[in-house]
């Protein structure tokens, strides 16, 4: 029996099932929307139902385990905390696994802007692998690779998000001491057809189509980690910077337009039965620790079991941390939990990404009602005024 899509909410794209064909007769390929779902070859298939098995979606859910712990933490060198989305956890991870002749997998950028994962074995390399990339990466034979690697008794960290490495582990089927694995607090993950679209518009629109990417930071720290911006660097000196309030491509996936359907109902929430390490922004650290809230990043890290414990203290002395308590630390980060709710009109937005100026669309279908933007507003000021008077009690 070979794995059947009848609902695309039931593939989350992991290729587990193309990595693990002993024939090679499953190719991951992009539909109109952009993600990549599993074709077979029926005609090579030999019906011995491996691709069922390590379908991550087609697993029994599990009972979950508490967190062991959970910071609210931030790298010490500010260089490095600057180019992270958050507060530059993930590097210093990258660091100790590297100086054990470790190898890394995660996401970075290719020449063209998309993400992808690769295999980085020197330091000089883990600057690529910094920062969000807001779109769902590419894998390849990436399972392969770290199978192999494993198998040679290397030391492997692997990141990527919460049903990747889900992917990964039904793929390898059973456990290995050398693998870590990290995942983070995931909203979803956009269509990288629609980041392409979105690329070739700003290439014509900024640079005339006359310069190449150098550069793409999802989460420019420039006007501070709160404020952050969409920040793409073009060869020849363009530039196009825009706060992800005004920027339509990061609006149409915080309003979850631009998701791929298995996003909607996430099987992998809470992620802490899946990873050793889970991260994410410390939203809200302004009110759980104002002293460390410096507006430059902090991140929240959840230690899962004994080998995230073990990757935390390899990196602590590097690292400035509070501890928190699991509930308090998600409290501002509903994601963990839950799966995002999908637009009515949702169907409607991806009918028309291939008919219609892609920067208008995304702006016309992320613009909020009026009533919404009101609402927020006055929520805000709630928030503030309230803040305002624990601090006064605070004081006195």
């Amino acid at each position: 029996m070979s794995i059947e899509i009848n609902n695309k909410s039931e593939c989350c794209g992991c290729t587990a099932c193309a990595n693990k064909c002993p024939k090679h007769c499953i190719e991951m390929k992009e539909d109109e929307e952009g993600f990549l779902y599993p074709v077979i070859d029926l005609s090579q298939c030999i019906e011995c139902g491996l691709c069922e098995i390590v379908c991550p979606f087609k697993q029994d859910k599990e009972v979950l385990n508490n967190p062991i712990r959970a910071y609210a933490c931030f790298n010490k060198n500010e260089k490095v905390r600057m180019e992270s989305s958050s507060g530059g956890i993930f590097s210093l991870i990258a660091e100790d696994i590297l100086s054990k002749n470790g190898k890394i997998f995660a996401c970075a950028f290719d020449k063209a802007g998309m993400a992808y994962h690769v295999k980085v074995e020197k330091k000089e390399d883990i600057a690529k692998l910094r920062g969000s990339k807001y779109m769902q990466s590419r894998l390849g034979n990436c399972y392969q690779s770290i199978k192999k690697c494993l198998d040679e008794n290397n030391i492997v960290l692997f990141t990527g998000t919460p049903c990747q490495v889900k992917g990964l582990k039904t793929f390898l089927g059973k456990e290995y001491d050398t693998l870590y694995c990290m995942d983070f607090i995931c909203h979803g993950v956009p269509s990288p057809k629609i980041w392409k679209k979105y690329i070739e518009y700003l290439t014509r629109t900024v640079t005339n189509s006359q310069g190449q990417i150098k550069q793409i930071s999802f989460r420019d720290k420039t006007q501070g980690w709160s404020k952050y911006s969409l920040n793409i660097e073009f060869e020849g000196g363009k530039q196009y910077i825009c706060r992800f309030g005004q920027d339509p491509y990061m609006q149409s996936f915080l309003r979850n337009y631009s998701l791929r359907p298995s996003c909607y109902k996430c099987k992998c929430k809470p992620s802490i039965n899946i990873s050793n390490l889970t991260v994410a922004d410390f939203w809200g650290i302004n009110e759980i620790f104002p002293d460390i809230h410096d507006d430059k990043g902090v991140s929240l890290v959840i230690i899962n079991d004994n080998m995230g414990k073990q990757l935390f203290e390899g990196i602590s002395t590097n690292i400035e941390f509070r501890e928190v308590c699991y509930s308090e630390a998600v409290r501002f980060n509903k994601m963990a939990t839950e799966s995002v709710n999908e637009p009515v009109k949702r169907k409607e937005f991806f009918q028309k990404i291939d008919k219609e100026n892609i920067y208008d669309l995304m702006k016309k279908y992320s613009k909020q009602k009026l009533q919404v933007r009101i609402m927020r507003n006055v929520l805000s000021i709630i928030n503030k005024i309230k803040r305002f008077f624990s601090n006064m009690q605070g004081n006195s």
